[in-house]
C-alpha cells in the first residue's frame, strides 16, 4: 500500500515499512503478566489471553495513576489548580438549568408580584415579567445549551411558524446581534438576571421624591392608622 508524497513526510515513509513489518513478526506483543490460580484447561486458549489482555490493562492504569500521584505531589499548585477546575466543571454541568427551571421561576415571580398591590410593585420587574410573558405566549423563547451554562434568548418568530421570514437564512440572527436578544443566563441551577430584576420587586420607587417625601401623602396618610 503506496503513501503519497503530500501526505507522509518522507522521514515517516522510510520508516512505516520497518514498523509494518515489526507487527506481521509479532515482535511488539506486550509481556505477558503472570496470573497464579489459572485452571491447566484454560491455559493457552482464549480465556487465557483475555486475562493477560486485562492484566496489561490494569497495570497500564495503575502506572499511570502512580505517575500521576507523583506529579501531583511534585507539583501541588497545579494539580490544586487542575482539580478544583475539573471539579466544578463536573459541578456545573450537573446543574446547568434547563427551560423548564426557567419557566418555574418566572411562574414564581409572577406570583409574588401578584400578592402586591399596584402602588406597591416595581414598575420594572413588571415591565421585565409582561416581557417574558410575551415571549412565552409567542413561543419566541430559546435556550442555548453550551455545557456548563445556559443562555435564554428570544428569537424573532416561533418554530412553528412557516412565513418566509421566518425561514429565511438572510434574516436568522447571527453572533453578532445574538447578544442584544439574550433574556437571562443561567448557571449553578439558577438564572440570573431574573433573579436580579426581581431584587426589589416591592419597592416602588415612584412613590417617593428624591428628597425622601411621598409622592401621595394623602394616601400614605390615609394607609397609616391614627394614633
Amino acid at each position: 500500500m503506496g503513501y503519497p508524497d503530500t501526505i507522509l513526510p518522507f522521514s515517516l515513509q522510510m520508516a512505516l515499512p520497518r514498523v509494518m513489518t515489526r507487527i506481521r513478526d509479532s515482535s511488539l506483543v506486550l509481556p505477558k503478566v503472570n496470573i497464579p490460580g489459572l485452571p491447566e484447561k484454560w491455559k493457552g486458549g482464549r480465556v487465557e489471553k483475555l486475562a493477560h489482555y486485562l492484566a496489561n490493562v490494569a497495570r497500564d492504569y495503575s502506572e499511570s495513576f502512580q505517575e500521576l500521584y507523583k506529579g501531583a505531589l511534585n507539583r501541588p499548585r497545579k494539580a490544586l489548580v487542575i482539580s478544583s477546575t475539573l471539579g466544578l466543571g463536573y459541578y456545573m454541568y450537573h446543574h446547568n438549568p434547563n427551560e423548564r427551571t426557567f419557566r418555574d421561576v418566572y411562574l414564581r415571580h409572577n406570583f409574588d408580584i401578584s400578592l402586591l398591590g399596584e402602588n406597591v410593585r416595581n414598575p420594572c420587574c413588571t415591565r421585565s415579567q409582561d416581557s417574558i410573558a410575551r415571549y412565552f405566549n409567542s413561543e419566541e423563547l430559546r435556550r442555548w445549551n453550551l455545557g456548563l451554562f445556559s443562555i435564554m434568548w428570544r428569537d424573532h418568530y416561533s418554530d412553528k411558524c412557516g412565513h418566509a421570514l421566518a425561514n429565511c437564512k438572510y434574516t436568522k440572527i447571527g453572533y453578532f446581534n445574538f447578544w442584544d436578544r439574550i433574556v437571562d443566563v443561567g448557571a449553578f441551577d439558577r438564572w440570573w438576571l431574573i433573579s436580579r430584576n426581581m431584587r426589589d420587586f416591592d419597592v416602588n420607587p415612584e412613590e417617593w421624591h428624591p428628597d425622601g417625601s411621598p409622592t401621595r401623602p394623602n394616601t400614605l396618610s390615609m394607609a397609616m392608622p391614627d394614633e
